[in-house]
């Protein structure tokens, strides 16, 4: 199972660059989600639907 922390930090490649990975928000359209989603943003989540 892949860790939260991960998903939000990306992976490392063989170059040492992380590479983000995709992350769909369920429940984006509300009020919780839709703070959070742009909280996540901000962090620099690659955030790819909703």
């Amino acid at each position: 199972m892949t860790d939260i922390f991960e998903l939000l930090k990306g992976k490392q490649n063989s170059k040492g660059d992380f590479q983000k990975q995709p992350v769909i928000v369920q429940g984006i359209t509300g009020k919780f989600g839709t703070r959070h989603t742009k909280l996540m943003i901000e962090y620099g989540t690659n955030i790819v639907a909703g």
